[in-house]
């Protein structure tokens, strides 16, 4: 990232594969990541370790299998110096995956526009959520005191998480932008996807 002034939190989820070691190979070398090896507890556990573990102002996440513009964490901050923002969404690029072969690729994007109060942002969340903007976390920035003062966590389940995660920190934005940048890669496998499982329970 051609942004600097960072802290890295790298969550190794009982990985069985040589995820743990490339982490703690990565932290040997740069001091601005940590490492945490947990036993494998799923998606939600995992991020709200790193919530915990999180000494800056703002929080981003973002998922093993995807990939970030050199640039997105800057246009984040420069974005941030133009206002105190509790919630910024970005536009990102969808890659629908098999494999590792590329079947289809489409952006997916957001208005430029400054939401000032937390009523003008919710009476537009179901265009925004229509646009599929809404239930993920990676396109986001989002301010890690909003999120401790309210015990804002992802509810351990499977799927939907983000979602419900998103429905407790919505209530809290009071000035949101939404900038039409694409600052994510997302990378999708329609045949690997927790979404397109079936689950019995």
């Amino acid at each position: 990232q051609t942004y600097t002034n960072l802290q890295i939190i790298l969550v190794d989820d009982g990985s069985t594969d040589s995820s743990s070691e490339l982490c703690d190979e990565y932290e040997k070398k740069d001091d601005r990541i940590i490492v945490i090896h947990k036993e494998n507890g799923g998606v939600s556990s995992a991020r709200n370790i790193g919530i915990d573990k999180a000494k800056g102002k703002y929080l981003f996440f973002m998922d093993a299998d995807d990939a970030l513009e050199s640039h997105t964490l800057e246009q984040y901050a420069g974005l941030l110096e133009q206002g105190a923002f509790d919630l910024i969404i970005a536009s990102y690029n969808m890659k629908v995956m098999d494999g590792d072969a590329l079947v289809s690729e489409r952006p997916v994007i957001v208005d430029e526009r400054h939401y000032a109060t937390n009523e003008e942002f919710l009476k537009n969340l179901y265009s925004l959520m229509n646009k599929q903007l809404m239930y993920v976390i990676w396109n986001k920035v989002y301010r890690t005191d909003i999120i401790r003062k309210h015990g804002i966590k992802f509810p351990n389940y499977s799927s939907c998480e983000d979602r419900l995660f998103h429905l407790a920190y919505y209530k809290h934005a009071n000035s949101v932008y939404t900038t039409e940048r694409i600052l994510y890669q997302y990378s999708f496998d329609g045949k690997k996807s927790l979404t397109n499982k079936y689950f019995p329970n």
